[in-house]
């Protein structure tokens, strides 16, 4: 996977692999599945994912934590007019580039985030 690149503080590449993936579980107690089952996707959600596919490419963001990201998120909020909703457009569509998400049609017609990936036992 290379990754999506995306401008913040810099240009930097969110790059979700099987790391970055069991990191973003670490750091926040639940599976990306579960919280995509529950729609619950918060900032805290956003800030953890954030940090976990932009970790990979700089050491002392890997070592701060997720309230890093938090500050990087905020000050491209501040400086480009962005807002929570750009950001979560930015990080879901480097999930759906990695594979971790996929986006098939709803019975309705619309799209959204498929809560199927992972194994048959539901995990991620």
């Amino acid at each position: 996977m290379i990754g999506k690149s995306i401008e913040l503080d810099k240009m930097r590449t969110l790059k979700f692999d099987f790391n970055a993936m069991s990191d973003f579980e670490d750091v926040y107690g639940k599976t990306l599945m579960e919280i995509l089952t529950t729609g619950a996707i918060s900032f805290s959600v956003i800030r953890a994912l954030l940090w976990a596919g932009l970790k990979h490419e700089d050491r002392q963001l890997a070592a701060a934590g997720p309230a890093r990201a938090g500050e990087i998120a905020q000050e491209w909020m501040e400086k480009s007019g962005g807002d929570a909703a750009d950001l979560t457009k930015m990080v879901t569509d480097a999930l759906i580039e990695s594979g971790f998400v996929k986006v098939e049609p709803a019975g309705d017609g619309d799209t959204g985030p498929d809560t199927t990936e992972g194994d048959d036992s539901g995990n991620c």
